[in-house]
């Protein structure tokens, strides 16, 4: 009888700890859960301020697009009207070049008109 309460002792005492053990598992199951439930949430908030950043760059890289449009077609344009005045420069060069030829064959005119106007006023002097 002795032996036998032993045993049932022993046995009980080995059910509390498989017990004890099975609780400290389900504590630590439940404790896992929890830290899981945490890391979702701040991979959910962590996605969510990806999501808000990566929205503002693609903003950013829009308004930059548009930005370096813009600045094409202004250089685009000022090439144009560099162009346009390169084109004036050389027509008023031409321009200029042709007075100044006019200027010198006039210039030269007004020489012989004098040259002649001193030979005739020395002509009517010896008369």
């Amino acid at each position: 009888l002795h032996s036998r309460v032993r045993m049932m002792k022993s046995h009980r005492d080995q059910v509390t700890n498989e017990l004890q053990e099975i609780q400290q598992i389900y504590a630590s199951y439940c404790h896992s859960l929890e830290t899981s439930e945490n890391i979702l949430c701040v991979c959910e908030r962590e996605r969510e301020r990806i999501g808000g950043d990566l929205r503002k760059l693609k903003t950013g890289v829009m308004k930059l697009k548009d930005k370096q449009t813009t600045l094409e077609n202004t250089a685009l344009k000022k090439n144009l009207e560099l162009e346009s005045l390169k084109l004036n420069m050389n027509v008023d060069a031409q321009t200029l070049e042709l007075w100044m030829g006019e200027n010198e064959r006039k210039s030269d005119d007004i020489v012989a008109i004098n040259k002649y106007h001193r030979m005739d006023d020395a002509f009517i002097k010896v008369k």
